[in-house]
């Protein structure tokens, strides 16, 4: 049995492996070490912030579109496990994004009363 145009699929395999690359370990990493600079090491960075944000927007973005594939691949219902799994990832990202933003504005209120 022949299949034709089998020599694309190791090309093809390359590409989405790629993909998966760039979309999924690439923004968590990223999110990672902008946390890890911005929470421990305690840089006041303009940018820091902004890429703590958006690496948890990312994050939550792909967990919505995960559960909206869960739903419509799925031949059953999905399971109250399942539900309560994403539901607590998308909370920690909740979480994340607040924390940062509450400690952008004690930082801030520290250097106003710093300059006073």
């Amino acid at each position: 049995m022949c299949i034709t145009g089998s020599t694309n699929i190791p090309k093809d395999a390359t590409w989405q492996m790629l993909t998966l690359v760039i979309i999924l370990i690439i923004p968590s990493v990223v999110g990672t070490v902008t946390s890890i600079l911005f929470f421990i090491c305690g840089r006041n960075h303009k940018r820091l912030p902004v890429l703590v944000y958006l690496s948890s927007i990312f994050g939550i973005v792909r967990i919505l579109l995960s559960i909206i594939q869960t739903i419509y691949y799925s031949n059953q219902l999905v399971s109250m496990n399942t539900t309560i799994g994403m539901l607590l990832k998308i909370s920690i990202y909740g979480l994340i994004i607040y924390q940062t933003n509450v400690l952008c504005k004690k930082r801030m209120n520290a250097v106003a009363v710093d300059e006073q």
